[in-house]
């Protein structure tokens, strides 16, 4: 008994029946390797932005946490350390505490002017100007007190030259002395928000502490006047 196969009859009848399952496999596989692929890369990326916002959260906290801190610090008053060192020439502010002062020990202010504009060095944002006093007492001890009293006001003053001379009459005390103020223009960038913020230094906050007991000016608030009901009302 002889049996006659056509296998490549039964061979293409079956890659017919198998293809279109085989193909969907093939097609399933390589979307599972692609969406699989993809959301590795996807995961790995927000687990790192995550580990980088935790980080940034934190340093924002601590610095939060050392600006609580120094604002409830007596040491420490923002707006002395401004007045200390403006950013704008001080110049009224200065004449207020000299006449202010002078009046305090019974002085004459005969004179005072302002010169030499000049940076304080070369690249720096400081700048100085000199000013210049005639005062006239009738002690040297009222000059002495002026002087030490000058030096502990805001913005700061520094002591250039002091000339003490006797009056023509012989009675009273012609006082010259030359100073130096000083201002400074205010930082243009901020540090980054997720920039730490160090503590300060001993040093430093011996030097706010000290720059927090200087004598600030006298600032006068003027409230505007409301408008007055005129019987003409062109005059």
């Amino acid at each position: 008994m002889t049996l006659n196969i056509n296998a490549p009859k039964y061979l293409k009848r079956y890659s017919r029946i198998l293809g279109l399952p085989s193909l969907i496999i093939i097609i399933f596989l390589f979307l599972t390797v692609y969406i699989v692929r993809y959301a590795y890369v996807n995961i790995t990326k927000d687990v790192k932005d995550l580990k980088t916002s935790q980080k940034d959260i934190e340093v924002i906290e601590n610095r939060i946490k050392l600006l609580k801190q120094i604002a409830n610090s007596n040491l420490i008053q923002a707006d002395i350390s401004y007045i200390a060192l403006p950013d704008k020439n001080p110049g009224p502010w200065i004449v207020s505490h000299v006449r202010k002062i002078s009046e305090k020990y019974g002085m004459i202010l005969e004179d005072i002017s302002f010169t030499k504009i000049r940076e304080e060095t070369e690249g720096s944002n400081m700048t100085s100007m000199e000013l210049d006093i005639e005062l006239k007492s009738t002690s040297i001890a009222t000059n002495q007190s002026f002087l030490l009293d000058i030096k502990k006001i805001a913005p700061i003053v520094t002591v250039k030259e002091v000339k003490i001379d006797p009056g023509s009459d012989k009675v009273t005390f012609k006082t010259t002395a030359k100073f130096n103020i000083y201002w400074s223009n205010l930082p243009v960038e901020l540090p980054d928000l997720k920039q730490p913020l160090n503590n300060l230094s001993d040093a430093e906050l011996k030097t706010l502490s000290e720059v927090s007991l200087l004598s600030r000016p006298i600032f006068i608030n003027l409230d505007p006047n409301s408008p007055k009901k005129r019987n003409i009302p062109f005059n």
